[in-house]
């Protein structure tokens, strides 16, 4: 394929109301969008006929749900979940009935699923990166973090080990293979 690319946001594309792409991808864009019905009609718009739209979706999210619990351990209904957790559906299942919702039509739309495993090095380090990212409150770090950083930590560590999606490496809990599934919805307007 052969054509100029860009990336702009779903929600600002409407500025061409009336023009079609040959083929869209999103990977694993449904399901942080706040209303996957209307990113599923976006895309289903600005798709020319005959177009083809790839959406993928995690499965499962091990790193989510590492963080969701640790979140729930540390803060217990205290504090409002933060807003990169906040997303609990996954699955093609969710991507491809929005998308049939839309309009696609479903004898025209595969669905497929691959399983990867990402190697961890540093378990405890991966925590650390992952609870900066996904673990920020909308309003911002507090010195009440910075006090419970440590135990936050050793929770995230503590689920991300005991999960089903953790398998321990040989030389102890630290390091091990982190198991992903995705779904790939391939579809033809």
């Amino acid at each position: 394929m052969s054509g100029n690319f860009s990336s702009t946001p779903l929600a600002r594309i409407s500025f061409l109301p009336h023009h079609r792409f040959p083929a869209f991808a999103s990977f694993v864009f449904l399901q942080v969008w706040p209303d996957d019905a209307r990113a599923a009609r976006e895309i289903y718009r600005t798709l020319a006929p005959g177009g083809l739209a790839l959406v993928t979706a995690w499965e499962n999210l091990a790193t989510m749900a590492v963080f969701r619990e640790s979140h729930a351990r540390l803060h217990g209904g205290a504090r409002k979940l933060p807003e990169m957790l906040q997303t609990y559906w996954y699955g093609g299942e969710q991507v491809q009935k929005a998308m049939l919702e839309t309009g696609f039509d479903e004898s025209r739309m595969r669905v497929e699923r691959y399983s990867t495993k990402v190697r961890i090095e540093d378990a405890k380090r991966w925590c650390e990166i992952g609870w900066s990212i996904c673990g920020k409150p909308e309003d911002g770090w507090t010195q009440e973090d910075e006090d419970t950083w440590d135990e936050a930590i050793r929770l995230a560590k503590e689920t991300l080990v005991a999960g089903l999606w953790y398998q321990r490496g040989e030389e102890d809990e630290n390091t091990g293979w982190l198991h992903l599934t995705a779904s790939a919805i391939l579809a033809t307007k």
